[in-house]
């Protein structure tokens, strides 16, 4: 894992550096047990994958789990709904809610696709009750479609994008490369 972006006066880069290190480590053990690389399956595998990175680095993990949302309408009523990823700290005890868009990207996406899906994932993560979690934050995993690579100007393009993000990281030990943009949205 190597950080793009990351506030080393903030909890969550130390926290996140010692969960988000164990992808990689992830991903090289499903490529030996199965051959295959569960971050390019899809959002819920990737969720699954992250949730089960951040058990191993001592955190609590629950993805795809029941929540209180608010709705789209006029006052914003609550709804139940669904989170995709909900970690704890329990030694920082600070809790973190997430709502993730996972694109595939052609070897070369415009600006506008990749800043686009990560501001749906804002938008979901928005959503979340304030007292599902102590921060809120949109995440969008970026890679190329299997079988293909990023273009530079691809990578200049995810780059721009992560700029304006909390925290940005390059998950490797995987077949491709996938990069991690998190904003943080308030929940």
């Amino acid at each position: 894992m190597i950080w793009m972006k990351a506030d080393a006066r903030r909890h969550e880069a130390t926290i996140w550096a010692r969960w988000l290190g164990k992808v990689p480590q992830m991903r090289r053990a499903f490529a030996q047990a199965i051959d295959d690389d569960p971050l390019l399956y899809n959002e819920t595998a990737s969720v699954g994958v992250l949730a089960s990175a951040a058990a191993r680095a001592g955190m609590l993990a629950l993805a795809e789990y029941s929540a209180t949302k608010r709705g789209d309408g006029r006052g914003r009523p609550h709804r139940h709904g669904r989170c995709d990823l909900w970690l704890c700290d329990p030694a920082a005890e600070i809790s973190w809610a997430f709502e993730f868009k996972q694109l595939f990207c052609a070897p070369s996406p415009r600006r506008g696709t990749i800043a686009a899906a990560l501001d749906r994932a804002c938008a979901d993560a928005r959503k979340v009750h304030p007292l599902e979690a102590d921060r809120c934050f949109g995440a969008l995993l970026i890679s190329a479609r299997e079988g293909q690579a990023l273009a530079p100007g691809a990578i200049e393009r995810i780059e721009a994008v992560a700029s304006g993000a909390s925290f940005a990281c390059k998950l490797g030990g995987g077949k491709l490369p996938v990069y991690l943009i998190m904003r943080e949205t308030g929940c």
